[in-house]
């Protein structure tokens, strides 16, 4: 199968993983894959287009009208038309000139969802929020789960009995990943006692000055050097106010990790009964759970068990396979 894949210059990191991922495994599979960029024609000679990067009030490709092949999208949320603009956005301005590119967006779907072919969401909240907020059948749409590199994100030994703890924190800053709530919830732990806090969030610019015991990364990581701090951290905190997927919660699963992250949206979807899970928006909630982590080390191993089962059933082995079945479906 000859896939033209659209390679857009703005993807951030989960959904560059997210590709690659795809890509190498469907390869693997015998898939053919026909890049082309947002300016380029799209490759004739492909039996299907991929677009693996739409979401939120990205624009189809204008070209996507005129082409005569199968079209498959994966949408990765739509947060900007679901929640308040001070969850989703740094500022007003900001989030009265996406205002304007959601109208945009909305303009161009009223021609694009009679066009498109088939469509992937990495989740079933995610399924749910698209055909809502696109109108599309909830039929139309189908969930497919990211996978995990488990060559990669691993448990490399048995950090029970670290001496310098810390708690973990991974994302792309953006206001709905609530790191300013976990830096406050982390406050309320006694400070005598409390483990060290770090916050790997490219983005993220500190609001106070000084907080013991804190430590901000803002600048990317490779996936090498995330692993490694996966793997030696007491636990990993991600009380993000809403996700499609979530994919550090399964990479810090998969190094063995505890992992405590929300009760609502796609990650208690991902994460089931094998996180934590708390009211993102209780900085209280996310205080007392940290305190159970640092206090219960019969439940940190209960959840490390718990999560390094859950990682398993997450490959990009099988997200390739799930992603060639709706391919091949649309060529029938």
């Amino acid at each position: 199968m000859r896939i033209a894949i659209l390679i857009r210059e703005q993807d951030g990191i989960s959904l560059l993983r997210y590709r690659e991922g795809v890509m190498r495994e469907l390869q693997v599979q015998g898939a053919t894959f026909l890049p082309f960029k947002e300016n380029e024609p799209i490759p004739l000679e492909c039996d299907v287009v991929w677009d693996p990067g739409m979401g939120r009030n990205r624009l189809p490709l204008s070209a996507f009208k005129n082409i005569q092949r199968p079209i498959v999208v994966t949408l990765h949320g739509s947060a900007t038309f679901t929640m308040k603009w001070r969850e989703v956005y740094s500022g007003l301005f900001e989030a009265l000139r996406d205002k304007w590119a959601n109208v945009a967006a909305m303009r161009e779907w009223t021609w694009f969802r009679n066009k498109v072919t088939a469509i992937v969401a990495v989740s079933r909240y995610g399924a749910i929020e698209a055909s809502r907020v696109y109108n599309i059948p909830s039929d139309f749409v189908t969930p497919i789960y990211h996978g995990v590199d488990h060559l990669m994100f691993f448990p490399e030994k048995n950090l029970s009995g670290q001496t310098n703890p810390y708690f973990l924190h991974v994302s792309a800053y953006q206001p709905l990943k609530n790191v300013d709530r976990l830096i406050e919830a982390y406050e309320q732990l006694p400070e005598a006692t409390r483990p060290n806090l770090i916050v790997i969030s490219p983005g993220f610019v500190q609001k106070k000055t000084k907080i013991a015991g804190l430590s901000i990364i803002d600048h990317p990581l490779s996936s090498q050097e995330l692993a490694k701090f996966y793997n030696d951290a007491l636990g990993f905190i991600f009380p993000s106010l809403r996700e499609s997927f979530g994919l550090p919660i399964i990479e810090a699963m998969a190094c063995g990790c505890p992992v405590i992250t929300s009760f609502d949206t796609a990650c208690a979807e991902v994460a089931g009964d094998a996180a934590l899970l708390v009211n993102p928006r209780s900085a209280s909630d996310i205080t007392q759970a940290m305190s159970r982590l640092i206090n219960e080390p019969d439940l940190r191993t209960q959840l490390r068990e718990k999560g390094l089962a859950k990682a398993r059933q997450f490959t990009w082995a099988e997200t390739a396979r799930l992603h060639m079945t709706v391919f091949r479906s649309v060529l029938r």
